[in-house]
């Protein structure tokens, strides 16, 4: 387990199990939900019938986490982990840790539960000797092309990988 202090107090974040599967599916579909109501066009609405079958993949694969509240273990959020992501990005591995479905209740917004997350995974990615955080975007989803560009990181360039096109940012640690 490990800590990190947020403006909603200390925080916990942990590998995910598969017993947390309901709490995650349910993180990303309020989540994915909030987006289609602001039409911002990032998540599907409702979410895949396959999503909780890959999220159960992930999870055994170790590169799901929950964050909880530490005061009373509320499920706040969630991101997952790829060691090499070479469907969108095409460089040598080993270098960058890539972090998806980063997910925070929509009722937290505004506390910076998003960026206190993208801190703790610098230090995780830090911990396993990678250089650089990358995380993409759709590319038309201009709030949050801004929102990573204010936290520090910087534009790579667009991918195109079938029918979706991402925005491809980069934080050096």
């Amino acid at each position: 387990m490990s800590t990190i202090q947020s403006a909603l107090g200390l925080l916990t974040v942990n590998q995910a199990r598969l017993e947390d599967m309901d709490l995650l599916i349910e993180i990303l579909a309020e989540t994915a939900f909030w987006l289609q109501a602001r039409g911002i066009v990032q998540w599907q609405w409702p979410p895949p019938p396959g999503l909780r079958d890959k999220m159960a993949d992930k999870i055994e694969q170790g590169q799901v986490y929950l964050a909880r509240a530490a005061s009373n273990q509320y499920a706040i959020g969630t991101l997952r982990f790829e060691w090499q992501d070479t469907t969108l990005w095409h460089d040598a591995a080993g270098e960058a840790g890539y972090v998806h479905s980063l997910a925070v209740r929509p009722h937290l917004h505004g506390h910076n539960v998003g960026k206190t997350l993208l801190e703790w995974a610098k230090g995780h990615l830090r911990s396993h000797n990678r250089k650089c955080l990358r995380l993409d975007c759709v590319a038309s989803n201009w709030a949050l092309r801004r929102y990573y560009e204010k936290l520090g990181f910087r534009f790579c360039g667009e991918a195109t990988h079938e029918d979706f096109t991402a925005a491809l940012y980069e934080l050096e640690l």
